[in-house]
């Protein structure tokens, strides 16, 4: 294999470590980004590979249950936060120079992501001393949404009306963050939008959603000095 580009990225998967196959492919493709996930950080898997994570699984059963399951849940973890284009760090330098002067935001979310919507809110006028309310997705259509204009800015949470009410402020220049797991809508002029992950479980759902909204805080209060 040596001197042939055969693979970008390499996920090795071993448990205790005891396969020499694959630290031999890590050390034969050394140009891929790799990563291993094993039970010890310092084995030659581990120590092979640019990026480690430990299982920490506790003791096993033989043949192995919870090493095997646990290998699973985090590969498929990583996976999905490698492939993950639109990941929320990403998008924060451009949010964080769309959104810096704005003279108010709004977030805007339905049924349980009203109360996301109510939480990002605050954090922004804590953190970053600009105005800012929370509104329900069909309440917004109805009033507060006529207020908007290039000089404001809005966050929604949601795969539903959200998604029609961003594109309608997108026309209108105001700066708009979407926060949502569909992927039929990217970014425009004005329009940033971050995917994240659809659960059924809607705390679960929140706590996946809030994320993108307290690094959109932390870069404002940044940029306000604020610290």
């Amino acid at each position: 294999m040596q001197g042939y580009d055969l693979a970008d990225a390499i996920l090795a998967l071993s448990l205790r470590d005891r396969s020499v196959e694959r630290v031999e492919a890590l050390r034969e493709l050394p140009t891929a980004a790799s990563l291993a996930i094993t039970n010890s950080p310092k084995s030659p898997m581990a120590m092979a590979a640019d990026q480690h994570i430990r299982l920490a699984n506790g003791s096993d059963a033989t043949p192995s249950s919870s090493g095997y399951t646990a290998t699973l849940l985090a590969a498929g973890l990583a996976v999905e936060a490698l492939t993950k284009a639109e990941a929320a760090g990403a998008k924060m330098d451009r949010l964080a120079d769309l959104f810096r002067d704005r003279r108010a935001i709004d977030y805007v979310g339905a049924g349980a992501s009203l109360g996301t919507a109510d939480g990002a809110s605050l954090l922004i006028r804590e953190a970053a001393r600009i105005p800012a309310s929370a509104y329900d997705t069909r309440h917004y259509l109805h009033g507060p949404m006529e207020a908007m204009d290039a000089t404001t800015g809005v966050v929604l949470f949601g795969d539903g009306r959200e998604v029609e009410i961003t594109r309608e402020l997108d026309r209108i220049g105001c700066l708009t963050l979407l926060v949502t797991s569909r992927d039929d809508i990217d970014d425009g002029a004005a329009l940033t939008v971050i995917r994240v992950a659809r659960v059924d479980n809607l705390i679960l759902q929140a706590l996946v959603d809030i994320f993108p909204a307290q690094l959109l805080a932390a870069e404002l209060s940044d940029a306000a000095g604020l610290t």
